[in-house]
């Protein structure tokens, strides 16, 4: 006769494997990204995550306008549908909304690389690039690995402290001590559209939800009415302790001779 176990003792074994299988799937996964994604709750971090190649379905998915109109959204939603789970995290078990939220969590950073594995497993490891050279308008189409490119470290840091050279008035007051913090997928969908019609108005909707002063509320127009040698203070700064691949690549004309840089796109998947 097969013995039966007390429910109570059944409740118990089921808690404990779900248990384990947190336990153990937040410490799995062929990928690992540097800042991760942190539970408020718990104040668990999990950086590791797997990923699939990119299917028809989401190429019909990423055709349309609304997302081939905003890179930022654009690749959130590549990575909200690639990635299959972060840690414990999946969209099947938290819900389309709460798991595009926690994509749109990742520091850009992270994003970026990420977004680079999913390109590796759609068109191999090279990245072919068009430019015109600046010297004799040639037009260069350049093949590079992607193990090429640099990867700048992370230095530990989502959040840091700094003074600005000169100051901004707040409130009748000149403000230095700044708070700043790494811009996430949210940042770059909100950010993306504002400055492809204005960098410069990119760049004050980008600082305004980065930056902060202790004891006083900003807004946009407190990093509008900023000095520009300020803005770019606080730029270098965010660009000194942003980390990831540095999509910068040295083209040299074989009509001319001449050298020159350009900036490799990281959401061209064609």
């Amino acid at each position: 006769m097969k013995k039966l176990v007390p429910k109570k003792k059944v409740a118990e074994k089921t808690v404990e494997k779900r248990v384990d299988s947190v336990a153990q799937k937040s410490n799995t996964g062929n990928l690992s990204f540097q800042v991760g994604v942190k539970d408020e709750v718990t104040g668990d971090t999990y950086k590791y995550y797997d990923i699939r190649g990119l299917t028809g379905a989401d190429e019909e998915e990423l055709a349309k306008p609304e997302y081939r109109n905003n890179k930022g959204k654009f690749i959130n939603v590549i990575l909200s549908r690639c990635i299959t789970h972060i840690g414990p995290y999946d969209k099947k078990t938290l819900g389309f909304k709460k798991w595009y939220e926690v994509i749109q969590s990742l520091v850009i950073a992270d994003q970026d690389l990420a977004l680079m594995e999913i390109r590796k497993k759609l068109t191999g490891d090279n990245i072919t690039t068009e430019s015109m050279c600046p010297a004799c308008s040639a037009r260069l189409k350049t093949e590079m690995s992607i193990d090429e490119f640099p990867i700048k470290p992370y230095l530990g840091e989502t959040e840091w402290e700094n003074d600005l050279p000169d100051g901004v008035e707040i409130n009748g007051e000149i403000r230095t001590h700044y708070t700043m913090r790494l811009p996430n997928g949210l940042d770059r969908e909100l950010y993306m559209p504002v400055a492809d019609k204005n960098a410069a108005k990119g760049t004050t909707l980008l600082l305004s939800r980065l930056a902060t002063f202790e004891g006083v509320v900003t807004n946009a127009e407190t990093f509008r009415n900023m000095a520009l040698s300020d803005r770019k203070y606080m730029e270098d700064d965010l660009n000194e302790h942003n980390f990831g691949y540095e999509l910068i690549a040295e083209v040299e004309c074989p009509e001319c001779g001449e050298s020159y840089k350009i900036a490799v796109g990281n959401v061209n998947f064609t």
